[in-house]
């Protein structure tokens, strides 16, 4: 089940619907876990601080669908939360197993995205659209593989493929991994790939990774967007906007130029601070504190985990479905655990029908989205109703009943009211009704209201509307 696990989301996970992927890890985990439950075993679960502290991060998701700017998107991120809490009780339970078993996946799954990158580059960017993700993947498997051919590979895919969080994340994994065995022919390639890839010349693919952030508009983009989230942060520092929401409250504190939008923060630790506030983040200090405390000294898993997490001080890698997985699954290997207990009975039937009911419902948004992407017009409908609460497939349906909705359920989403704001003028255009205009009006000031930054609304309100 591991190998089916990481080289599946590691390898389709660009082709698919990112919440297809998820939907399909949900799936996986609770399979996975009824088929435990059906089983006579002995438990091992975590210390009760650690329980205690995660189901504190539970409890404070779930406090936040009353407040939060999407719901979908919180309900959504609480499912991904069940989901990595399903995997790291598996893997608690079945350690030796999923060791061996993930580690051989994700190398090899690795070296395998390497020489698609390495040798058919433009075949590896059709199944794998997201260098900064898959890199991030790829620079976890190199520091698991750390010595082996995979290594080798693994790094050199790592350069072209162009992600500098990627780089920084690989060389911190290998650092650690390096304190642990010093092979003195990995030492000198990784040094030698690096002074490589210093070489300003116009053939060194190489030096691709450093010309990019040079002349990359996007590089201080990144800069903005944490100014920017600072601004977010202040706004709500206590409860944040709900998990899942930064690309819907963004907007408003925006300076990036043009239409674009940031999903994601870019860092982590920002991206919790605003969608969880301080709560959220100080249970998720005190879980780290936990984990850094029971770190075994010498783990090839702590070394990979490192390499995500200092990626993800400039990227949103653990957003991604087998690095989050994965990352999971690495920082299991320092979880505190008690002393192992069984079951009663009627607890195992209770976990039973709730792992069964969860496992369906968060089936359902990845399998609406896949239906979807197959075929937007025709299984639109079809689409709607497996997944009613998300508000993209209402604004498709071009009725404004539906785009009523989809704004009630996502009042921060400044797309959905500039889609009414337009319907409202082309109503208006063709009867003359003013109260089209009056409507078209009032959408467009909150349009404006939400994203006082954009110069294009203004400029559209001005055009269409203050003329």
């Amino acid at each position: 089940m591991a190998p089916f696990i990481i080289f599946s989301t590691a390898l389709w996970s660009g082709l698919a619907p990112n919440i297809t992927v998820w939907a399909f890890l949900n799936v996986a985990a609770g399979v996975l876990m009824i088929r435990r439950l059906l089983s006579p075993s002995v438990w091992i679960l975590p210390s009760r601080p650690f329980t205690l502290a995660w189901g504190g991060i539970l409890a404070w998701s779930a406090l936040s669908l009353s407040w939060t700017s999407n719901f979908h998107a919180t309900w959504t991120s609480i499912h991904k939360l069940i989901l990595i809490t399903i995997f790291s009780i598996l893997f608690l339970n079945e350690q030796d197993a999923w060791n061996i078993g993930v580690r051989k996946a994700v190398i090899w799954a690795g070296a395998l995205c390497a020489a698609l990158w390495i040798f058919f580059p433009a075949t590896a960017r059709a199944w794998i659209p997201y260098p900064n993700l898959s890199s991030g993947f790829m620079a976890m498997a190199a520091v698991l593989a750390f010595g082996t051919f995979p290594f080798y590979i693994g790094s050199v895919a790592i350069f072209l493929a162009n992600s500098l969080g990627a780089v920084l994340g690989w060389a911190g994994g290998a650092i650690l991994e390096l304190r642990r065995s010093k092979p003195r022919a990995t030492l000198a390639f990784s040094a030698l790939l690096v002074i490589i890839s210093l070489i300003p010349a116009d053939s060194n693919r190489f030096f691709d990774l450093w010309k990019r952030k040079i002349h990359d508009r996007y590089t201080f983009e990144r800069i903005t967007i944490w100014k920017d989230s600072l601004q977010m942060i202040l706004a709500n520092p206590l409860r944040g906007s709900g998990p899942g929401t930064f690309r819907d409250v963004y907007p408003a504190f925006k300076s990036i130029p043009d239409l674009r939008n940031a999903f994601h923060a870019h860092n982590e630790v920002i991206n919790v601070l605003c969608e969880s506030g301080i709560v959220g983040a100080a249970l998720g200090l005190f879980l780290i504190i936990l984990i850094l405390r029971n770190i075994p000294r010498s783990s090839p898993w702590i070394s990979a985990a490192a390499a995500a997490l200092i990626q993800s001080f400039f990227d949103f890698n653990l957003r991604h479905p087998p690095v989050a997985v994965l990352f999971a699954f690495c920082l299991c290997q320092a979880v505190p655990i008690r002393e192992p207990m069984e079951l009663k009975p009627a607890l195992q039937k209770v976990l039973l029908a709730l792992t069964a009911c969860w496992m369906i419902l968060a089936s359902l948004p990845g399998v609406a989205a896949l239906v979807f992407v197959l075929n937007p017009r025709e299984n639109l409908a079809l689409a709607l109703r497996l997944d009613p609460m998300n508000g993209f497939y209402r604004s498709q349906t071009g009725r404004m009943r539906d785009l009523e909705i989809a704004i009630s359920l996502e009042p921060a989403n400044v797309w959905y009211r500039r889609q009414a704001a337009q319907f409202y003028l082309s109503n208006w255009k063709i009867s003359g009704n003013p109260a089209s205009l009056e409507a078209a009006k009032k959408e467009y000031e909150k349009i404006m209201e939400s994203a006082p930054n954009v110069v294009e609304f203004r400029e559209e309100y001005k055009k269409y509307i203050n003329h």
